[in-house]
């Protein structure tokens, strides 16, 4: 509990003092749900085969989060529009994902992608779209730059 407490204050702090201008959107939206009270990883290095890449099984069991890497990510992450997350934003077939419960006892699915690409969804309620290009977990991907926001 001490350690989850920790990781949630250095979040705060890190995604407070951003002055990053990446901009899947300028301005910092969090979601309702993101005080997070348990985080599952049901699927952790997994190869979805959607996406048309040299990504393979093998090169995907790399991509592991833990517990604390998902709630940095969406404590850190920016919001994106369905547009940006399925058409510009870059994707990856290598993904982690998972269920959550928030304090306020909403609770649901996520996914994340090692391209940095998120999503929380709950069943009640739409998906929320994340992107993060502050992220500094080395697992990721490099973020992309603003041609691929925009489809360029």
């Amino acid at each position: 509990m001490v350690r989850i407490l920790t990781i949630l204050s250095v979040s705060t702090i890190l995604a407070c003092s951003s002055n990053a201008t990446f901009g899947v959107n300028n301005e910092k939206k969090y979601s309702q749900h993101l005080d997070l009270e348990s985080i599952k990883i049901m699927h952790n290095g997994d190869f979805s085969g959607k996406i048309s890449s040299d990504e393979s099984i093998e090169t995907c069991k790399k991509f592991v989060l833990s517990e604390s890497d998902v709630l940095i990510f969406f404590t850190t992450a920016r919001s994106a529009t369905l547009r940006e997350y399925e058409h510009d934003l870059n994707a990856s077939n290598c993904y982690a994902s998972g269920t959550f419960v928030s304090k306020s006892g909403a609770s649901g699915e996520w996914k994340i992608d090692r391209s940095r690409r998120g999503f929380l969804y709950t069943q009640n309620g739409e998906p929320e779209y994340f992107y993060c290009g502050e992220c500094n977990n080395p697992l990721f991907y490099e973020p992309c730059d603003i041609d691929c926001v925009h489809g360029e």
